[in-house]
């Protein structure tokens, strides 16, 4: 259990770090591949929207690519400002910290749930500052 709090502390630390913005940016790029062509997807995927933006600035894009972006704002309305391709990237970054925080806790809920640490609990300690309950 030793192991599991100390990686619970470092997650909070990540956390953090992600709440203030003291983090670089090319830590936060996803990688995908692509299974299509952009204008085969018929869905919105994060992967869909970077292959057009690509597509659009004039890139090759074809399918089994990897494409890198940044979320930028996972629930907006517009398409095209969910996400950043990673070429694409200015010098004004920002970045969805909601977004990333989810995809940490889960990360850490997929690994410590077998452990009795669900994401709500992982979600409580890492970002309410509650004190780490010691399972017997």
């Amino acid at each position: 259990m030793a192991r599991i709090s100390e990686a619970l502390y470092v997650l909070r630390e990540y956390a953090q770090r992600l709440v203030k913005h003291e983090v670089n940016v090319s830590d936060l790029l996803v990688s995908k591949r692509l299974s299509k062509r952009p204008s085969e997807y018929k869905h919105d995927v994060f992967q869909a929207v970077t292959a057009r933006q690509l597509l659009d600035a004039g890139f090759d894009v074809y399918p089994g690519q990897n494409v890198q972006y940044l979320i930028v704002d996972a629930d907006s309305k517009r398409v095209y400002n969910r996400v950043r391709a990673a070429q694409l990237l200015g010098s004004k970054l920002k970045f969805d910290v909601e977004k990333y925080l989810e995809l940490l806790i889960s990360s850490a809920d997929t690994l410590f749930n077998v452990f009795g640490y669900d994401y709500k609990r992982i979600h409580s300690y890492v970002l309410n500052q509650e004190k780490q309950a010691v399972l017997s």
